[in-house]
């Protein structure tokens, strides 16, 4: 579990973020709203406390400062319809849809160079700036970024946890924190 001081910490810098995220929510449900209800739908599972804003459809973000990533698919699950082995979490899942992650930059400047998003098996890559939104399956797709940042930059990324849908896991955690 984390840290209270960390915790703390993580807590006043989503209310930061929070507009964004909402925002990036309102974007999702505009380009992908098939996908977009199938989290909406996945999310009445998952507790209040567990969701980044009240109707969002994402239970986590994370917030990197010029982090290039080699080649990986994410750990944050794919839904398949059949028992998917998602890290040593197991869940079995319908519709065969996979978790979206959405991903943009901020940036004190548009002066950074590199970190270009790659989605290998297209050989496709995208400089995301600041005011962009990607959208991608990455708990599907391999992805990476092709070059380290230079200079100043902070992606965020939201997505959907799969696992906190199941009630046997959320009966675990609870179990485990309570207090």
């Amino acid at each position: 579990s984390t840290h209270p001081k960390q915790a703390a910490q993580n807590k006043r810098a989503l209310q930061h973020v929070r507009p964004l995220i909402a925002e990036m929510g309102n974007r999702f449900a505009e380009v992908l709203p098939k996908t977009f209800g199938h989290h909406k739908h996945k999310m009445r599972k998952i507790p209040p406390d567990f969701r980044l804003n009240a109707d969002s459809p994402f239970t986590t973000y994370t917030l990197l400062t010029s982090a290039p990533a080699a080649i990986h698919v994410d750990a944050n699950g794919i839904v398949t319809g059949r028992r998917q082995k998602v890290g040593a979490f197991h869940t079995k899942d319908s519709p065969a849809t996979p978790t979206y992650a959405l991903m943009t930059t901020v940036a004190p400047s548009d002066d950074y160079r590199g970190g270009e998003f790659c989605l290998v098996q297209y050989g496709l890559a995208f400089k995301v700036r600041p005011g962009d939104l990607l959208m991608a399956a990455t708990s599907k797709h391999e992805h990476c970024n092709l070059s380290p940042v230079i200079g100043l930059k902070y992606s965020i990324v939201v997505y959907l946890k799969p696992q906190l849908t199941s009630p046997k896991v959320m009966q675990n955690y609870l179990a485990r924190n309570a207090k």
